[in-house]
């Protein structure tokens, strides 16, 4: 009689550790960055140093380095000299954003196969479009309202890039004006 309470109570107690295990695993305590890259694979790079995936701002990101903006689909993996390309006419840009302005600028260095590209800038059911000149050496800037930017540290903004034809993203700068 005793052996048989014992292994109950012994059974009860594994089916709780077990449980326990089973909803850590459904419930992640990870990093925004760790949860896109491994658990979501949406972003390209896993970089340890940008676990919340926040954007610096004034500051101009090389896309020949490796940094956990880019999505995994869109983007080549490779950077080549004229930076990352666009690949499949889309690519997202996954990241965080802090005590954001009324207005936050994405400046776009990109370099251009064709005369003239179009290009489709989206985040939030917003779009904005630009036409993308070769000999223009000016960025492309898109102003992105506050109210398509959410703040909050474990949400992350996706902003979407379209190409009409290929082109290659150099760098990129965001700005939020004061």
């Amino acid at each position: 009689m005793k052996k048989g309470k014992v292994l109950i109570f012994s059974v009860g107690i594994l089916s709780l550790f077990y449980s326990y295990v089973l909803s850590l695993s459904l419930t992640p305590e990870v990093s925004v960055s760790y949860l896109e890259y491994y658990i979501k694979n949406s972003t390209m790079f896993y970089v340890q140093d940008v676990p919340d995936l926040l954007m610096p701002m004034d500051v101009t990101l090389s896309t020949k380095e490796l940094k956990p903006y880019f999505s995994r689909d869109g983007w080549s993996k490779k950077s080549v000299k004229s930076g990352r390309a666009l690949l499949l006419d889309k690519g997202k840009l996954l990241f965080n954003l802090r005590e954001v302005n009324n207005i936050t600028t994405f400046s776009f260095y990109f370099f251009p196969t064709n005369k003239n590209i179009k290009l489709v800038f989206s985040i939030a059911g917003e779009r904005f479009e630009k036409l993308l000149v070769v000999d223009n050496v000016k960025p492309v800037t898109i102003h992105i309202p506050k109210k398509l930017i959410n703040d909050n540290p474990d949400a992350v903004n996706t902003l979407m890039i379209s190409a009409s034809s290929s082109v290659s993203l150099n760098s990129l700068t965001v700005k939020d004006p004061k």
